[in-house]
């Protein structure tokens, strides 16, 4: 199973940009908390890393964050934002399938997550990590 873990609170895309005016130009920038999450997960992310995964993918996650206040779907764009960083994927457009749910962890906030591609196959360790996601047991 390739099993990926990055330590960290992911920030929020919504609060991690800043605007600012230079010579009559209005430019984003990147906040430090933003600025250190990507750093961090550069130098954690073994696994994944040159991967360059082209095709279609599923992105399973799951997040865990230091108080239940953090919204999921942002952190959803920073980290798919970091895996194309760190070339793990072409592009985030080819996920097809995203599953996530986020966790209470006051004490170790981090992502724990697999990418599959499209026609790869499971083992049995990832299907359980999977269905350790899923809410609803069938």
């Amino acid at each position: 199973m390739r099993l990926e873990v990055i330590n960290g609170k992911v920030p929020s895309k919504s609060n991690s940009y800043g605007v600012a005016n230079r010579g009559g130009i209005t430019m984003f920038y990147a906040k430090p908390p933003l600025k250190e999450y990507q750093k961090n997960f550069a130098l954690e992310c073994k696994l994944y890393r040159n991967a360059n995964i082209d095709g279609l993918f599923y992105f399973y996650c799951k997040v865990y964050y230091p108080a239940n206040r953090a919204d999921l779907d942002n952190a959803t764009k920073v980290i798919l934002d970091c895996l194309q960083d760190v070339k793990a994927i072409k592009n985030d457009n080819n996920c097809i399938g995203i599953l996530m749910n986020k966790y209470k962890d006051t004490e170790n906030p981090r992502i724990e997550f697999l990418l599959k591609s499209f026609s790869d196959s499971y083992d049995a360790e990832e299907i359980e990590f999977i269905k350790s996601i899923i809410p609803i047991r069938l």
